[in-house]
């Protein structure tokens, strides 16, 4: 039997010897795509346009080129629409800037392949990871689901009576101060002046994680630093709690987060935000 000819749309675009730009449906009907504004929007189909079918993970695309086609001059509303799209999963920095050498930066579009043609790696898709904000929240997170903004209210008791009652009791054999937890989050660096003393020392069992906020109010923390942080803030906040920038996404985005990583991070909130300031 002859092979079977694909079915072909009855109508067609005039090209004018052009290409496509477009985006995937998938993309399109994405809550990443459907929950950025319009300026974001635009800009994204920019840089679709950017690619010509083999230069992804190397679309150079400046700041000053951007304004020229998005008709501004507001470089900080360009800088943030570009940290916006970072954060959505729909864009990635593949190659830094080298000012030095007057190299712009390079991106990848996460739901396109890349690579060299022998050997393509398959599209990331970070962009699928992102929740809708008003899916209901697990139980461990305690914070309301909705989307960041000045509107978030934050508990104004944040550490839970449980955890208050067991900092007020701690662990036979350990040398705990009975202060609340928040009040421990907020001097970021304890001293121990006897090794002795320190909780950890012959305790293999304990994880970072035990001593500190809720899962939940920890990720909102998170939020809070970056969003006060600005372009780039989720990197500078991964690099200085150690912790990798695909790990960090995905605990703001909703996943867990291992229990090595908890501590490093609350110390690095600290060091902008103290906890006790959420409540305020």
């Amino acid at each position: 039997m002859g092979r079977k000819k694909r079915q072909q749309a009855d109508h067609k675009a005039d090209l004018r010897g052009g290409r496509w730009a477009a985006l995937p449906v998938a993309v399109l009907t994405s809550h990443a795509y459907t929950s950025l504004p319009a300026f974001e929007r635009a800009l994204l189909f920019e840089f679709v346009l950017r690619f010509n079918g083999y230069n992804n993970g190397r679309i150079s695309f400046s700041h000053r080129e951007i304004a020229e086609r998005m008709g501004t001059k507001n470089y900080k509303r360009i800088a943030r629409a570009v940290a916006c799209l970072i954060e959505k999963g729909l864009l990635a920095i593949a190659t830094d800037s080298v000012w030095k050498e007057r190299r712009a930066r390079e991106y990848r579009l996460s739901f396109i392949s890349s690579g060299p043609a022998n050997g393509p790696v398959p599209a990331s898709n970070e962009y699928l990871e992102l929740k809708n904000d008003a899916e209901p929240v697990s139980a461990e997170n305690t914070l309301s689901a909705e989307p960041l903004s000045a509107s978030v209210k934050v508990p104004v008791e944040p550490v839970s009576a449980a955890e208050r009652k067991e900092s007020q009791n701690p662990v036979k054999g350990e040398s705990l101060s009975a202060e609340p937890v928040s009040a421990l989050i907020g001097k970021p660096y304890v001293a121990i002046t006897n090794r002795s003393d320190d909780p950890h020392r012959n305790t293999p069992k304990t994880h970072a994680g035990e001593i500190g906020p809720a899962l939940g109010e920890l990720r909102e923390w998170t939020r809070r630093v970056i969003e006060q942080l600005g372009y780039g803030g989720a990197r500078t906040l991964a690099t200085e709690a150690n912790i990798s920038e695909v790990a960090l996404s995905r605990f703001r985005n909703g996943k867990s987060l291992p229990d090595q990583y908890r501590q490093p991070l609350q110390y690095a909130c600290a060091r902008h935000i103290p906890f006790r300031a959420l409540a305020a």
